[in-house]
């Protein structure tokens, strides 16, 4: 006897949690109408979204000058209407998209064919560090630098001041 009650409980169970998870499960429907029927209500009620519309130009601009593509799906999502027409060139992208001449290679002019034909002249000054008060043995700050394109011999001196630069005998 023992055995046979064990085996109708456990079909009692079976059914009573069947029955509540039918009972659940029409509960949940019913929740789910309620919602949706309010969200109908409100949504019926909420104002119908007005389409701005706006120039390619400026749609291009406002988005970060990416492409008309990427610009028109922007718009269509974010509720902008585009005008209708080619978009005007825009400067910004033509600037950025700009590519500079290749420096060439090997150099276009004519080497010199006789000696001091054409001298290249370099100047400049060799200034102190600012956290050093004196450096020893800098008496002559001012540096020429001479190279002779024909030999490209180079030739450097050092001066007092840049006005004693200037050599007669060159």
């Amino acid at each position: 006897m023992a055995n046979h009650s064990i085996s109708e409980a456990t079909e009692v169970s079976k059914i009573d949690k069947s029955s509540i998870q039918a009972s659940t499960m029409k509960e949940n429907k019913r929740r789910q109408a309620q919602i949706s029927v309010k969200f109908a209500k409100y949504q019926s009620q909420a104002p119908k979204p007005t389409r701005k519309k706006i120039s390619r130009s400026t749609a291009h601009g406002m988005f970060g000058h990416i492409g008309m593509d990427a610009t028109s799906e922007a718009c269509a999502h974010l509720g902008y209407e585009l005008s209708r027409g080619p978009m005007k060139p825009c400067s910004s992208c033509r600037e950025a998209k700009a590519k500079k001449e290749p420096i060439p290679k090997a150099s276009e002019r004519i080497p010199s064919k006789v000696p001091n034909q054409l001298v290249f002249l370099d100047i400049s000054t060799v200034k102190k560090p600012a956290t050093v008060t004196t450096i020893k043995g800098l008496t002559k700050p001012n540096w020429r630098l001479i190279v002779d394109d024909y030999s490209e011999l180079a030739n450097g001196d050092f001066f007092d001041k840049k006005d004693g630069m200037v050599d007669p005998n060159l």
